[in-house]
């Protein structure tokens, strides 16, 4: 008999507190199903309690910190069987999982089960749980596997006449030593009654269950077989971004968002990474692969070429005019991890605080800052700390802005001296250099900014003009030496040639996004406090 009898156990009724409940035995049971199914998995795990017809989704970061969790007892507790990529619970979302499953409604069904262990027609399985009002059934896979298991998760539950609606890959199922309280007036536990450490080779099942390896290859995550054939690294190359939400693009989306998200992948491919055409877009391809559904192979070549001419900048994180896209944006974000958001950079040190790390403008510069468009301004920031010289891919790897671009605004740079362009030698591969035009800063002196202002500026957090407008207050607060500045709104408008709503709408910006305060003197008068 796979079962054996346990002895019995304090049951808290639904919605209670009960301090015999759970006893250190049932602790023990659940800690035991969650180490032997997810310790070795990457992803999120996600946890849902449903009470009451009402979902709510807990995500853990790995085994140990779910281990943490104390399940209410209150509620229906269930477990996702594959990890996620993000924290969703839909197909399109799972990521690994090292178990098959079968769900048995009814005693009579998994004894059917039970029978076919008995007489050698399937292994023994790994855990059995009772659910509370029926059995799951648990075999441990040698290693993590992916979407490859489908057809054999669902010859196994047909051949055992398991419930077949359980065989699908974004499954959950109830987290043993929880209460099931379908029933509220009648809860009953959800137990462990086996569990060993037994594994098993998932080839090994299949080819019991006579499920073929061309199944198993169809089922197979598209994409990964994508990548060896086109001879791209894709997980390495995700590891280079830096981005949260394109992070999370790189791990697919649904339909609805495909097409937005091609052009802020190739955008970055582009303008960060600096692919080339021709590998940016073998990388495209695996992504699409990803997606569910993939786009048609000729309309994605087709966009992709559309966006890859473009100077559409795609990689900001305000969309305004388009509330829909910008609600797609967010469920891609993570604020907390963002550089954008945070001031930090690639080597994760701080940076907005830090005047050791500021930039150096020669007023010279200040001179001519309503002639110098806002970009030229931060890639002279950008090439001053960097003082033997970038090129316009790694250039381009720190502001936001496409290869032409920058070259665009460079040029206008080098009209004006403040930079000079060492020309390379294409056919050595040996490519343009950008650097500073060192000059004299007698009788002009310089102006001194956070580079952590630049970074923002150059990753869309505040747009160029706004930046202007900023570099320009700091110029005063450094010319007054003073924390606090009191130029009028008409004599910035005056010095950078623009009209006084404009500037003040600028200033509007810059205070919302905490680059600036503004206090008001007993005369009216506006005080601007630097921040960063």
């Amino acid at each position: 008999m796979l079962l054996e009898k346990e002895k019995g156990q304090t049951v808290a009724p639904a919605g209670t507190k009960n301090k015999n409940y759970p006893p250190s035995k049932i602790i023990a049971d659940r800690e035991d199903f969650i180490k032997t199914f997810y310790k070795n998995l990457s992803g999120l795990i996600e946890i849902r309690e449903i009470s009451e017809g009402k979902a709510e989704s807990i995500f853990f970061k790995n085994s140990a910190e779910l281990l943490e969790y104390d399940p209410p007892a209150d509620k229906n507790i269930y477990i996702g069987m594959f990890t996620r990529k993000r924290k969703k619970g839909r197909k399109e979302d799972i990521k690994q999982t090292q178990a098959l499953w079968l769900d048995f409604d009814d005693k009579d069904s998994f004894y059917s089960f039970e029978y076919l262990v008995n007489i050698n027609k399937l292994p023994e399985p790994t855990a059995v749980i009772n659910s509370g009002h029926g059995y799951h059934v648990y075999y441990k896979l040698e290693k993590p596997a992916g979407r490859e298991i489908e057809p054999v998760l669902k010859e196994l539950a047909r051949k055992t006449a398991a419930d077949t609606r359980a065989a699908e890959l974004a499954r959950i199922m109830r987290l043993p030593a929880t209460m099931n309280v379908k029933y509220p007036e009648n809860p009953v536990k959800c137990e462990v009654k086996k569990i060993t450490d037994k594994t098993y080779k998932l080839k090994s099942i299949a080819n019991l269950l006579g499920v073929k390896a061309k199944a198993m290859e169809k089922a197979t995550d598209k994409a990964e077989l994508a990548a060896k054939s086109l001879d791209i690294d894709y997980k390495g190359i995700k590891s280079q971004v830096n981005l949260p939400c394109i992070k999370s693009i790189f791990e697919g989306v649904g339909e609805g968002q495909r097409n937005w998200a091609l052009g802020r992948v190739t955008m970055y491919l582009r303008n960060i990474l600096g692919f080339s055409k021709r590998k940016s877009l073998k990388v495209v391809r695996v992504w699409n692969l990803k997606c569910d559904p993939a786009q048609p192979e000729s309309e994605l070549k087709s966009s992709f070429k559309t966006y890859w001419r473009s100077d559409y900048n795609l990689l900001g994180c305000q969309i305004p005019e388009r509330p829909d896209l910008q609600q797609i944006l967010n469920s891609h974000c993570n604020k907390k991890s963002c550089i954008r958001m945070t001031g930090r950079i690639k080597n994760n040190k701080s940076i907005v605080k830090d005047n050791s790390t500021d930039s150096f403008y020669n007023n010279r510069i200040i001179k001519r800052i309503d002639k110098l468009h806002g970009t030229a301004l931060i890639i002279y920031a950008v090439l001053e700390k960097h003082e033997e010289g970038l090129t316009a891919d790694r250039a381009t790897e720190i502001i936001d802005i496409s290869i032409d671009y920058f070259r665009k605004r460079a040029k206008e740079l080098k009209n004006a001296g403040f930079i000079e362009i060492k020309k390379g030698n294409r056919r050595k591969g040996i490519k343009n250099l950008y650097k500073v035009n060192r000059q004299g800063t007698y009788g002009t002196g310089r102006t001194s900014i956070s580079y952590g202002a630049v970074i923002a500026a150059a990753n869309n957090i505040i747009t160029p003009a706004q930046y202007k407008v900023y570099l320009l207050l700091k110029w005063f607060e450094q010319i007054g030496q003073t924390k606090g500045v009191y130029p009028s709104t008409f004599t910035l408008a005056d010095r950078l040639r623009l009209d006084q709503s404009t500037v003040q709408n600028h200033i509007t910006a810059l205070y919302k996004k905490d680059f600036i305060e503004v206090d008001k003197t007993d005369e009216g008068y506006n005080i601007y406090k630097l921040q960063i």
